[in-house]
């Protein structure tokens, strides 16, 4: 009998693992999918999605519109506009309300941004940029654009950031550091976004090399979420 229950609980836990891989690997694949599109939407209209503008009416009216300053900017309707331009100029199949849900800039699954395969009702994809500097980021760092995995669950009323709730485990967001880019999280294409250490050993001001802050997946500590840039190869 114990043998049995043993081989129960082995089998759970392995379709649990197989589980939780398939599911950061779609994550990456949707991810890389993004990008790709949203570097081909640059190429057409030379602003990244959400930041172009649509006074011409290129993209249907009542869509919204960007100022092209070349960020998309957060707290502004360019960050969950993102989406509905992405649809409308017909690079996703998914519609989009580009307005904002629970206040300037706010995000709400099926709403205006998509879900991610992590949880599909409390982890968003969206596009952003820094445009002022603060304490993280410096100057050469906040005005590139990337995506990021955010909690915006409906539960929250989709507000954009809510600071009791995060996006993923760090063992998640270490896992697609490791697929995707250096495997480090304050270094290459793909960072944490944790502004002190939640899910890594040291914060980005406390040491002058960035390559010394690691991931630390076993802290029992989440992560906001993960930023991965489509601005830098």
């Amino acid at each position: 009998m114990l043998v049995i229950i043993g081989l129960l609980i082995g089998g759970i836990l392995v379709g649990q693992s197989m589980i939780e891989s398939s599911k950061i690997n779609k994550t990456v694949s949707e991810l890389r999918q993004y990008e790709i599109l949203a570097k081909q939407f640059k190429d057409v209209y030379h602003y990244f999605p959400g930041d172009v503008s649509n006074s011409d009416g290129k993209f249907g009216s009542g869509v919204s519109n960007g100022n092209q300053d070349g960020t998309v900017r957060y707290g502004h309707l360019e960050m969950p506009g993102s989406w509905e331009q992405l649809n409308r100029a017909g690079f996703v199949d998914t519609a989009y309300d580009g307005s904002s849900v629970n206040g300037v800039g706010g995000v709400k699954i099926g709403v205006n941004v998509p879900a991610t395969p992590l949880d599909k009702k409390k982890t968003a994809f969206i596009f952003e940029s820094h445009h002022t500097a603060n304490s993280v980021w410096n100057v050469a760092e906040y005005t590139r654009t990337w995506i990021q995995i955010v909690a915006a669950p409906t539960a929250f009323g989709g507000a954009s950031y809510p600071t009791d709730y995060a996006a993923m485990t760090t063992a998640r967001a270490m896992a697609m550091d490791e697929k995707m880019d250096d495997g480090k999280p304050a270094t290459g294409k793909l960072i944490a976004y944790s502004y002190s250490t939640q899910c890594v050993n040291t914060s980005w001001t406390s040491t002058g090399d960035p390559s010394l802050v690691q991931w630390k997946p076993n802290s029992g500590y989440p992560c906001y979420g993960i930023r991965y840039y489509i601005d830098r190869d």
